[in-house]
């Protein structure tokens, strides 16, 4: 059975911290140190132990763990099944930009325009390596 925590004894921080969880809508995290009767610990009403932080410097665990398991999720979706099939892959196109490279080389020693067929070959390789799947990331990401 865990016990709840010791607000007492937590750090500003760590409160803050616990308080993005329970109101992640929050912009402004403010923690005061007050007396049981609820006015400041200070001098008047200014509180010498207080901490204010943008929410956007603290990150919940709960947020932490969610975009780990985004990351994962579309790393399944895009990326490659295997290495080998990605290195396959680069291959063909690399193999296929060579040999439209060349013909771009006969092309400009003959002083000769490409044809719209092999402008559009040329397109058709270009749209067909944006299909070639991303590296996927070590499986052990945390």
């Amino acid at each position: 059975m865990t016990s709840s925590p010791n607000l007492a004894q937590m750090t500003p921080e760590q409160l803050c911290t616990a308080m993005s969880a329970v109101v992640p809508d929050a912009e402004l995290l403010i923690a005061d140190a007050i007396f049981s009767d609820g006015s400041p610990v200070g001098y008047g009403e200014h509180s010498q132990n207080s901490k204010r932080m943008p929410r956007h410097a603290v990150i919940a665990p709960a947020r932490i763990a969610w975009n780990q398991a985004e990351i994962r999720a579309i790393n399944r979706l895009v990326a490659a099944p295997t290495e080998t099939q990605r290195t396959t892959d680069l291959a063909v196109a690399v193999n296929e930009l060579g040999v439209k490279l060349r013909e771009a080389g006969d092309f400009y020693c003959r002083m000769e325009t490409p044809g719209a067929k092999w402008k559009m070959l040329l397109q058709i390789r270009d749209w067909l390596t944006t299909f070639i799947r991303k590296r996927a990331i070590n499986p052990t990401y945390r």
